[in-house]
């Protein structure tokens, strides 16, 4: 043997007591201890053993190089796939007798190798030496070659004099300067060549871009500087030879993001360039045929003519899915003209085919058109190198179609191109009266941006055809549009002024607002959740009769006629027994609308009324069927919110502007008529701030539905249980939010008239207005409790697995302590973020906060985002509250005016909580929404029937 174990630990506990003189290389003669390091000549790097913590306090010990500068920067690990315990008592970097580079501890335990496959000749001699350049090299000493070298095995980091090729690929830390374990993202060259670089999470392409002039493909964008390409090709083409690569470096974050970092030593690292560049960086972000814009408070948007493929995803922040078109397109092959909707200096994924023969885009269109399928062509300049012996470039016209879905769609992109894409006149075009998009933009009646369409009162808006950006103009200038959004009658702008929501000033003091026309501000208080300090929200007025010339000009418009105002001018007026209704852009019967949608009167109407006990009739309005279906459009999937438990929910909008929430009982349902009854008399009876208000129903054919306010930010699991919406929730926000649930419990339990159990609260029954209010809803299961009497008995329990308490489960008896079980469980989720039945080793949620309780670590269950606006107390009290709400007793439990007396005091010695029930988590694979479970006691007929509810 070379060198004998014991001889070779030996020597590191000997070289623990002596000061060494800095060297760069290990030989089979000595070793670098936990203690020494290795510095590169040039005193450039370093390498040696550091420590890194995560967050729950656990050290490891790793190996690797780094900057010798302050403070010190990793570039590359030896083993982040084996890291070393702290209790490794002896460690070591040595070349072993293997002649393999090795980190090996006092029970040669090995964490990192060089893996050569060597002879096992006595004369083998091998030397490892860090270099200037940061390359750990392991050299044969006899024929002075390269064994080995960390530039070929990367981890996070790319520096000068390695080179990106096929082989190479660098891949993020899990957890940035905690955890170097292999990470989410890698960062490497195209499998597909072109010199173009592609970052993957996991196996999903994240972003793509080239090099410059890198590719004969001319949609190649050129989002890596020369400096970038020149070190991934190892300077091959040297374009940059005026610049220092000294201290320079390539990182592969940990967040997603290729970076470039220069040291100054004045500054220290500075970020000199990164991608991808915001949301619309990152590859296909708003999915086929949808665009993105990170200026825009949506930043995803369907191409018109098509809608969102996932509505609820959609709504949620989610855009993967992207979006499908509205209806089949016909196809005419011998028509010589099509219908496209130009669109400027955009980005966007290689065509299906290039046609480099086009003379004209005449030609490049009716390419196109040639083919049913082709749903976009491009037509432009492609600049190549210049010829043989000429100093000019020279310059061709591609044309390019594609064929199937557009991808990786971006608009208002730098160097971008010009692309036509195939559409049917309605997409674009609802009236005669509609100016044509401006680029991507939809400007929708009555907003005018040319003089001979939209509506005359409603002309602000030009339309840059070179870029396809629309604009606003104003009494003090033009601003650009960022955003409209036709359903909700509103546009934004982008104005020079800093923080327009929290300006006292009057409005006109940002943008002088002609009085006359029919635009105003929406008061940035009214949507907590998109505040942006240099955009504002306008929002524009219903608009009058069209204006016509000839009655040719009404035809859009049925059961009108061309008139006179009586103003000089001339709108198509509506007939007799019509009214005009500007929300749906029609003539309305004047008969339905006088009646405000409800059932006429000369219908035999009275066996659909509900009354109560006396056979009162209820003062809740009745509304025809034929009024929620114009609302709702034919209960469109488009219009979809939700689904409760008794049935979906669709977002209904009804003349006048009016929007409500429209619950549609299931027909299959078994649970329907008794319960829809129900909560139709009980929320007629109830008034307060943080229960949803009932505005009407419908019992017509075989369908049963209620009408409710509309909630803009649908419920409250929307948000707790999104990794990304919850962000939005600060502590004060979900603070408020339980002290609603708590106010609004109070009243269904003590203050209101009667005395009402929810019987299935939870997170997906609390909704949230515009302000962050919560609201209770459904009051399906609810039941009213005689006189003074707090409980009941049922033979059938329903409700929600997990927000059921013990004595309800499995006895069948509810109270309103009943209730506070299930508001206890759900303060527990608002705080954690998480749900109940989500697994925490064995238990559930309340079993994880009991422990966690007990250990006096309550705050660990709290969800991260919360850590920086977290009043600890109040959280803390919380959670004391929550755990006495669902202990096991019933009895133990406190009342809700206890409740807000508790979390409304600042210095109430608190009681302290015994055990929860049902702390394990319970196996609920087979549960479904028509599952059945018998309680353990063995003569009981009880059964409990679990609604399984969605946000809404």
């Amino acid at each position: 043997m070379q060198f004998a174990s014991i001889l070779l630990f030996a020597f590191l506990l000997c070289l623990s007591y002596f000061n060494c003189d800095s060297r760069d290389t290990i030989t089979a003669d000595n070793v670098i201890s936990k203690r020494e390091t290795l510095v590169s000549a040039g005193e450039i790097f370093e390498l040696g053993f550091f420590t890194t913590k995560s967050d729950d306090g656990e050290s490891k010990d790793y190996v690797g190089i780094w900057y010798k500068v302050s403070p010190e920067t990793v570039v590359w690990v030896a083993n982040k796939n084996k890291s070393i315990p702290i209790s490794a008592e002896v460690l070591v970097m040595a070349i072993d007798d293997d002649g393999n580079l090795k980190v090996l501890d006092s029970t040669r335990n090995s964490y990192f190798s060089t893996d050569l496959v060597t002879s096992s000749s006595s004369n083998l001699k091998h030397t490892a030496k860090l270099l200037d350049s940061g390359n750990l090299v392991l050299i044969d000493d006899l024929s002075g070659k390269r064994l080995w070298q960390s530039f070929d095995n990367p981890t996070d980091t790319f520096l000068p004099g390695m080179k990106m090729d096929d082989r190479l690929k660098l891949t993020a830390w899990r957890i940035a300067q905690k955890d170097p374990s292999p990470g989410n993202y890698m960062f490497r060259l195209n499998q597909e060549g072109n010199s173009e670089y592609t970052i993957f999470q996991r196996l999903v392409l994240h972003w793509k871009g080239s090099a410059p002039a890198a590719s004969a493909n001319p949609f190649s964008f050129s989002e890596l500087p020369s400096i970038v390409a020149d070190m991934l090709t190892n300077f091959s083409k040297e374009s940059s030879p005026n610049i220092d690569y000294s201290y320079t470096r390539l990182l592969m974050n940990s967040s997603g993001e290729i970076q470039l970092f220069k040291w100054y030593d004045n500054s220290g690292w500075f970020l000199r360039w990164s991608e991808p560049q915001g949301p619309c960086g990152v590859f296909n972000t708003c999915g086929k045929f949808g665009i993105c814009n990170s200026k825009k408070m949506s930043r995803c948007k369907c191409l018109p003519g098509f809608d969102p493929a996932s509505p609820d995803d959609w709504m949620a922040g989610n855009f993967l899915d992207g979006c499908s078109k509205k209806l089949d397109s016909t196809c005419d092959k011998k028509s010589e003209f099509g219908t496209f909707l130009n669109m400027y200096s955009m980005k966007f994924e290689k065509p299906y085919r290039s046609y480099s023969e086009a003379k004209s885009e005449d030609d490049c269109r009716r390419e196109c058109l040639n083919y049913c399928q082709c749903v976009a062509y491009s037509y432009g300049e492609e600049h190549k190198e210049p010829l043989r012996g000429s100093s000019s470039s020279n310059t061709v016209y591609r044309c390019s179609i594609w064929t199937s879905d557009l991808n990786n769609l971006q608009e208002n992109y730098t160097d971008g191109f010009n692309l036509s894409v195939r559409v049917e006149i309605s997409d674009i075009e609802v009236t005669r009266r509609d100016c044509l998009p401006c680029g991507p933009n939809v400007i929708p009646y009555p907003l005018s941006s040319q003089p001979h369409c939209g509506d005359p009162l409603y002309y602000s808006f030009s339309c840059n055809n070179s870029t396809g950006e629309v604009n606003f103009r104003t009494l003090n200038g033009s601003y650009p549009v960022i955003d409209i959004v036709k359903e909700n009658r509103t546009f934004v702008i982008q104005v020079d002024a800093e923080n327009v929501c929290d300006t006292k000033k009057p409005v006109t003091q940002v943008v002088w607002i002609n009085k006359s026309l029919p635009f105003h501000q929406i008061n940035c208080d009214n949507s907590k959740l998109q505040k942006v300090s240099n955009e504002m929200q306008i929002m524009w007025e219903l608009p009058p009769e069209p204006t016509c010339t000839t009655l040719v000009d009404c035809e859009d418009w049925p059961n009108s006629s061309c008139n006179n105002t009586g103003q000089g001018q001339r709108r198509c007026m509506c007939n007799q027994y019509y009214k005009w209704d500007g929300s749906i852009l029609n003539c309305t019967n004047a008969k339905e609308m006088l009646l405000g949608n409800r059932l006429p009167e000369n219908e035999s109407s009275c066996k659909y009324l509900i009354t109560d006990d006396d056979k009162k009739q209820i003062d809740v309005p009745f509304f025809n069927l034929k009024s929620i279906l114009a609302a709702t459009d034919n209960f469109s999937d488009a219009n979809k919110l939700g689904r409760g438990g008794f049935g979906p929910v669709y977002k209904g909008k009804f003349p006048q502007g009016q929007e409500m929430a429209v619950k549609r009982l299931s027909s299959y349902s078994g649970q329907g008529a008794e319960e829809f009854k129900n909560e139709v008399m009980l929320i007629a009876k109830l008034q307060h701030r943080n229960l949803v208000r009932l505005l009407g129903y419908c019992i017509e054919a075989n369908e049963k539905i209620l009408l409710y306010e509309y909630m803009p930010n649908k419920s409250l699991d929307t948000f707790i249980f999104d990794h990304t919406l919850s962000q939005l929730l600060d502590w004060k926000i979900r603070f408020d939010i339980i002290l609603g649930i708590a106010r609004g419990l109070l009243y269904l339990h003590h203050d209101s008239r009667l005395r009402i159990i929810h019987r299935d609260l939870k997170a997906s029954n609390i909704l949230l207005d515009e302000e962050m209010n919560a609201k209770i809803s459904d009051f399906g299961l609810a039941r009213i409790v005689e006189g003074k009497s707090i409980e009941a008995n049922t033979q059938k329990i329903v409700g929600t697995y997990g927000y059921l308490s013990p004595e309800y489960a499995l006895e069948g008896l509810f109270s309103i302590k009943s209730d506070v079980f299930a508001f206890g469980v759900v303060v527990l989720e608002i705080i954690s973020g998480k749900r109940n039945l989500e697994p925490f080793e064995a238990r559930n949620l309340l079993g994880h906060a009991w422990k966690v309780w007990m250990e006096n670590k309550a705050l660990d269950m709290m969800d991260p985002i919360l850590v920086e606006t977290c009043i600890e107390n109040e959280a803390l009290k919380c959670i004391n509250v929550a755990l006495l709400c669902v202990q096991e007793d019933s009895g133990d439990r406190p009342t809700m005016s206890n409740v807000i007396i508790m979390l409304g005091s600042e210095s109430m010695a608190l009681p302290r909580p015994n055990q929860p029930a049902f702390v394990t988590r319970r196996n609920t694979a087979s549960t479904s929404s028509s599952s059945s479970y018998k309680p353990y006691t063995a003569d009981s007929n009880n059964e409990l029937t679990i609604t399984v509810g969605e946000g809404r």
